[in-house]
């Protein structure tokens, strides 16, 4: 799992993340995401001194946008408890994945700006 971490990380291009981010298997795509959050977190604070865990629960797509998107009609409160993993699992995963995303592009547009001011 920590290889993962690493090499999502690592990933140059957009495409080699998504690359890395489709092989990582599904039953550790929770852990993954939470080692990518704390990484996250951590890269807001020391680079932009912002409160990271705030300002990507802001940024990434929220529960009951993502259920939207995709149709779900269940309540949201059974997503977020990760119920959903049980009856549906490959919107699940494919949730996280998107967290995940959201992520990685939340700190490339971080980047790009303070590199361009």
């Amino acid at each position: 799992m920590e290889k993962r971490i690493e090499e999502l990380i690592n990933s140059v291009s957009i495409i080699d993340f998504k690359i890395v981010l489709d092989s990582i298997p599904k039953n550790t795509i929770f852990e993954v995401q939470k080692g990518y959050w704390v990484y996250a977190v951590n890269e807001l604070k020391s680079k932009y001194n912002y409160d990271g865990d705030k300002y990507l629960r802001q940024h990434v797509t929220h529960t009951e946008n993502y259920m939207f998107d995709h149709g779900c009609t269940y309540d949201s409160a059974f997503c977020k408890a990760k119920l959903c993993v049980f009856t549906n699992p490959d919107c699940a995963v494919n949730k996280i994945k998107q967290i995940i995303l959201d992520i990685r592009l939340i700190l490339d547009n971080l980047k790009y700006t303070k590199e361009n001011k």
